[in-house]
């Protein structure tokens, strides 16, 4: 990490922390239709302010699905 404006996280890229984030769950709930339904994630300056509110449901939502490993697993390869 590299620093940043209050209250900001900036990555050695230069990207921020929360871009990263929402990027990752974008693409996941893209990939994974049937275990999201619904779900639609905030454009990312409205994420930044509610990810606190939104997070729970993506999380619960994966883990109702049969494909709870498997998204994890791609989340986790989106980081990467």
């Amino acid at each position: 990490m590299v620093p940043a404006g209050e209250g900001s996280v900036q990555l050695e890229d230069g990207q921020s922390a929360s871009t990263l984030l929402h990027d990752v769950l974008a693409r996941t709930v893209e990939a994974f239709p049937e275990t999201f339904g619904s779900l639609s994630i905030p454009e990312r300056d409205a994420f930044r302010k509610a990810y606190c509110d939104w997070l729970p449901q993506f999380e619960s939502a994966r883990l109702s699905s049969q494909a709870r490993v498997q998204v994890a697993r791609f989340a986790v390869g989106q980081a990467a």
